[in-house]
């Protein structure tokens, strides 16, 4: 079975034009958290580094919440409405005066998942909050950081064209 891979940039993550072997290096975990680390937050204007107030589950079926300090203090939202498909909007950031729905496992999405890997590398708690499930994780807030992490990796693996692990 052949999946899309992506196409290594100096940039974000482009879903590549030719198929490419299920086991390529190209669409495995590593290889887009190692890409995504390298991405800067210049689109969404966060200056790093990050605190994290807070990152909730919804009781509405799946969305998903996170809140940012930014080396600024300047506050930034975001919300993956209802469920893994839903939309992500920005509802808090520079120069936001309404909230702004961003493409689905695109640049914003990219470059977010590489701030949250960029604070979670630094966490005591890094391993679990890697993990693509389960974990030592009973604060709720860095259950929160996990569940944005996993819902993001998934996105961009769907953007990039690859396939979701069960």
């Amino acid at each position: 079975e052949l999946i899309t891979a992506f196409v290594v940039t100096t940039g974000h993550c482009e879903p590549a034009k030719e198929k490419l072997d299920k086991d390529s290096p190209a669409n495995s975990l590593e290889a887009r958290r190692a890409k995504c680390m390298k991405l800067d937050a210049k689109a969404l204007g966060i200056i790093e580094p990050v605190e994290v107030k807070e990152a909730w589950h919804l009781k509405d079926g799946g969305s998903l919440t996170l809140l940012l300090l930014d080396k600024n203090k300047t506050e930034h939202e975001f919300i993956i409405r209802r469920s893994a498909s839903g939309p992500m909007d920005i509802v808090k950031g520079p120069k936001l005066t309404e909230p702004k729905r961003v493409e689905f496992g695109g640049p914003e999405e990219q470059e977010l998942y590489g701030v949250l890997l960029r604070w979670a590398d630094k966490h005591p708690k890094k391993a679990d909050l890697l993990k693509k499930k389960g974990g030592d994780l009973t604060d709720e807030t860095l259950h929160g950081v996990q569940g944005m992490l996993i819902r993001l990796d998934n996105r961009i693996t769907i953007y990039l064209g690859g396939v979701v692990p069960e």
